[in-house]
């Protein structure tokens, strides 16, 4: 898969936070700002994505990302401000990070800097891993508010109850056939499978994933156009246009084209709350298994 690719998949997380809070941190304050007498007002030591711990000032004023997830993170925690600068995973922004001197470097897994130089030059720089569920989604966003100094509780609540809402309507659904296509290349087409968080909001917005354990896939997965059109999906849900989908040559027979079960959600790519996705999704898997009351 392309950096470009895991960069879009990070963005979709987030906003998406679901189950315990208490699974964010191992330290005794849970991430908390520790008290060390005098240092008290000027440390705020955390536990990073990684398990790692990590120090940085109690009041963090520029950070830079190399992750388009910790940059709609922080927009969504109301901290923009916070942010110096954004890179493209796939730039090499070494030398201007560390020109621009930032308390802390935010970068996903596979981005092209070079971390050793950054740290070497007394930046912290933090990784944020490419997620498997939605905890670790959760424990992203919980511990860039924490690093910042924004309030996160208040939206993983939020986005808790709502999501659980939805779930519980879709307990007992007959769940139709998904397909969800997070982009292509020359080496296939970029979609879900279990241990994806993902795959969780399909499953939790009321549909079953063409490459579920039956399929012996996991995670963010290239699949070729015959993987995908001998499963027939019932539904295609896209990151691009409908008419790229339908416009293409032998996928007419496809349930999901031939029925008009094809949609673009533009939330994937803007980066909006993950719990509008869920929610997107779950109105056109409503249509599909009660299509008159669609009318």
């Amino acid at each position: 898969m392309s950096k470009r690719i895991i960069s879009i998949l990070l963005s979709v997380m987030m906003i998406f936070s679901v189950l315990a809070l208490s699974s964010c941190g191992d330290d005794d304050n849970g991430g908390l700002p520790i008290t060390n007498g005098d240092d008290a007002s000027t440390e705020n030591v955390l536990t990073a994505p990684d398990g790692s711990t990590i120090t940085l000032p109690a009041t963090v004023t520029k950070v830079v990302t190399v992750s388009d997830a910790a940059k709609d993170i922080l927009s969504s925690l109301g901290a923009s401000d916070k942010i110096t600068a954004s890179y493209d995973v796939t730039e090499d922004a070494t030398s201007a990070i560390v020109s621009a001197a930032p308390e802390l470097v935010i970068y996903d897994e596979g981005a092209a800097i070079d971390v050793d130089t950054i740290t070497a030059a007394g930046i912290i720089a933090v990784k944020l891993p490419v997620a498997d569920t939605v905890a670790t989604v959760k424990n992203h966003i919980t511990f860039i508010g924490k690093a910042v100094g924004a309030s996160y509780d208040s939206l993983v609540d939020s986005i808790t109850k709502q999501l659980g809402t939805i779930q519980l309507v879709t307990a007992s659904w007959e769940k139709p056939s998904v397909y969800i296509e997070l982009g292509s290349g020359e080496d296939g087409y970029y979609t879900v499978a279990p241990y994806s968080y993902v795959y969780e909001i399909v499953s939790s917005a009321g549909g079953s994933n063409i490459f579920g354990t039956d399929s012996e896939l996991q995670g963010f997965v290239t699949v070729s156009e015959a993987d995908i059109l001998e499963k027939n999906p019932a539904i295609i849900f896209t990151v691009g246009s409908v008419e790229n989908i339908t416009s293409r040559e032998g996928w007419s027979e496809c349930d999901a084209v031939a029925n008009g079960h094809v949609y673009s959600i533009d939330e994937f790519v803007a980066s909006g709350s993950v719990v509008s996705i869920a929610q997107t999704i779950n109105e056109h898997i409503s249509e599909y298994l009660n299509p008159t009351d669609a009318e």
